[in-house]
């Protein structure tokens, strides 16, 4: 047998698609391949009959299998992700591998077949990873849908991974049982494959239920072309296989409909520039819960995911739960050409219409009082190592009790309308305080700082407050005069370096002008803020987009990585504020061998006040060097997450000029 040991190094989703180009390879040339495998999410593979150990890689074909190429195909031809490894295989091995069947190859152990309730549910990922933030759907509308779905008697499972490099998040839903970041990989595909569907975005999820002939909803909208991933019989790029889907899914998108996706996907990355990538989407528009978001994720309406949701129960794809009441439906469910848009006609006596629109009829169902918790069998909790998740299932949230339950700190749930400032934001509340430390004698570039954030802010948004430590006398007279004129709000000063932590901590920690706002920036000296006047309207955007995406988000700035020494890990644990969790690895994973920390430079950032006092940030040992790494430590040991932002300068110029002051070693150790 010709040994043949094929790779990838991906993603989830990416490893689930690739099952099907072995299964083929197998079913195709039986007996003429011993096929291997070496790709991450090993356990992807487990109970896979067509792969076999290759301990003697001695005369294996080796190949890297990737699918790049044919991500840009799909921009002008209709291909499927499904196929994409089967053209790839060819054109490395001439293995001409035809495929046999239009979804992936998952197989799954006697054990995991078991039934993991005796209670029928749906599964929700109401999130995603962090690298690709224009996947996300407006959080607050997986709420709304869950609580709709419940009045027709349909439980949720909320699932979601809380792996790190990259981070994800899933915001917490409430009428769910939540699971979040509580299952392995291989106990995700259990629970998916005995679901009666899932609802989420362009994610392994998607590629999971298809493996498993599973209903799903899709929140495509228009990052990435329909045809490449949509899992339906209406699918051109499919044509072969027509017929072949036992289930198709909804795929929910928005080409077509905007010029940036009009022929093809955009295939952006981030939503906002300020988020720190060079990829990011052309038009973001603010949602209800003021997330930001892609206009064509805010174009898919809780009624389009609700109502694709029960067309599964309509025609006929799952059996109706008991005592569950559907509208009528008088004419069959339809479909345009893409496999979209599902049409409703309700019959008023039995639900109420209260939109209708070109593509969907929104209904409020009758409420169904069948709402008890779910409940998983002994064996998935022993096997998950988790326990049960109290959930009040009966309990109903409108939106804006789902963002109070999403941010603790929201007060004000009006909805944002266009001109609103984002500095008013709840997650701000109007104000931030600025600290400013000024050393030395360099007048000119605490000239410039000053007035650039004199010139670019309104002085009733920031309480301003400045440190002249061991400044010259033009500096602490450019001060005084700003105070005067109500700018600076408050003047420290020092005859002598003190040195720029115990100067923050002095600032942070003022018992007689205690910190008032719910955010806090530090700018040295050489940081300035006339790059882009609107430096202000950014930061402000990020940091609300980063409360409403996880509600742990403590800290925005540029972020670094540091190898810590032992003498410096025993230097941490000395700290009040360390709380014996893990150091972390190089992927950024809590583990007990873990020497890594993850920090924003110390020149410009954000942070917010409750996690400077929670943390006790900065630490009292500190004098000059590694205060920006110990903080990031600190903010890791007690649970905040730092969000990167500005890491190329084009918004605020940082370290502007080269280093000037006393120079010490790591934590002055």
């Amino acid at each position: 047998m010709e040994k043949l040991l094929l790779r990838h190094q991906r993603a989830p989703g990416d490893i689930i698609v690739m099952t099907a180009v072995v299964r083929d390879l197998a079913l195709t040339y039986p007996g003429r391949f011993h096929l291997s495998v070496d790709t991450s999410f090993k356990e992807l593979w487990h109970n896979n009959p067509y792969v076999k150990p290759m301990p003697d890689k001695k005369g294996a074909r080796i190949v890297n299998l990737t699918y790049g190429s044919y991500i840009k195909k799909a921009g002008t031809e209709k291909i499927h992700f499904i196929s994409s490894f089967h053209k790839d295989l060819k054109v490395q091995t001439g293995i001409d591998v035809p495929l046999l069947y239009p979804y992936p190859d998952l197989h799954l152990s006697e054990e995991e077949k078991a039934p993991v309730s005796k209670d029928r549910y749906w599964i929700v990922l109401a999130g995603g990873k962090n690298d690709f933030t224009t996947k996300h759907w407006i959080y607050s509308r997986y709420q709304e849908v869950v609580n709709i779905l419940s009045e027709f008697g349909i439980r949720v499972i909320q699932l979601g991974g809380k792996g790190n490099r990259p981070s994800h998040y899933h915001p917490k839903l409430y009428n769910v049982l939540d699971l979040v970041g509580k299952t392995s990989l291989r106990q995700m595909l259990r629970l998916i494959s005995q679901a009666d569907g899932i609802i989420c975005t362009i994610t392994a999820a998607m590629h999971i239920a298809a493996a498993f002939n599973k209903p799903c909803v899709v929140t495509g909208a228009g990052r990435e072309e329909w045809w490449w991933e949509a899992y339906t019989n209406k699918n051109e790029a499919m044509a072969e296989f027509k017929n072949k889907l036992t289930v198709d899914h909804r795929y929910l998108h928005t080409i077509g409909k905007f010029d940036c996706c009009y022929t093809k996907g955009c295939w952006k990355n981030k939503v906002q520039k300020s988020e720190g990538d060079k990829s990011f989407c052309k038009y973001p528009v603010t949602s209800e819960n003021e997330q930001v978001v892609p206009a064509c994720m805010e174009m898919i309406t809780v009624d389009k995911v609700v109502s694709s949701v029960l067309s599964y129960y309509m025609d006929g794809t799952l059996p109706l739960l008991e005592g569950m009441v559907l509208p009528d439906v008088t004419k069959p469910v339809l479909f345009d050409k893409n496999g979209e848009k599902f049409y409703l006609t309700v019959v008023s006596d039995k639900s109420e219409v209260v939109d209708i629109r070109s593509d969907v009829v929104s209904v409020i169902p009758k409420s169904n009082e069948n709402k008890e918790e779910i409940k998983l069998s002994d064996d998935f909790y022993q096997d998950a190592k988790i326990h049960p998740v109290n959930v009040k299932t009966n309990q109903k949230f409108s939106t804006n009790e789902f963002n109070s339950n999403l941010n603790q700190n929201f007060e004000d749930k009006s909805t944002k309308v266009i001109g609103t400032r984002l500095i008013d934001s709840p997650h701000i509340e109007g104000k931030i305080t600025l600290c400013v430390l000024l050393y030395g004698p360099y007048f000119d570039m605490h000239n410039r700082c000053l007035r650039a954030i004199q010139n670019t802010t309104d002085k009733h948004d920031i309480d301003l407050r400045v440190y002249c430590n061991n400044a010259d006398q033009r500096t602490e007279s450019l001060c005084k005069a700003m105070f005067n004129d109500g700018v600076i709000s408050v003047i420290y000063s020092s005859n002598v370096n003190k040195f720029k932590y115990p100067c923050m901590r002095e600032m942070f920690h003022d018992e007689k002008f205690p910190i008032t706002t719910k955010w806090v920036v530090w700018f040295d000296d050489d940081t300035m803020c006339d790059v882009d006047p609107l430096w202000l309207d950014k930061m402000c955007s990020a940091i609300n987009s980063g409360c409403i995406a996880d509600p742990n988000f403590g800290m925005l700035g540029p972020i670094y990585h540091f190898a810590m020494q032992p003498k410096h890990a025993e230097w941490v644990k000395k700290a009040d504020w360390y709380k014996g969790k893990y150091f972390r690895d190089k992927l950024g994973k809590p583990t007990v061998n873990g020497n890594k920390v993850v920090f924003t430079t110390g020149s410009c950032w954000a942070i917010k006040s409750e996690a400077i006092e929670k943390a006790n940030v900065p630490d009292v040992r500190l004098t000059h060097n590694g205060g920006d790494i110990c903080i990031g430590e600190q903010l890791w040991q007690n649970d905040y997450t730092l969000k990167n932002w500005n890491g190329d300068k084009k918004i605020i110029c940082w370290s502007s000029t080269a280093r000037r002051g006393a120079s010490q070693s790591i934590f002055n150790i």
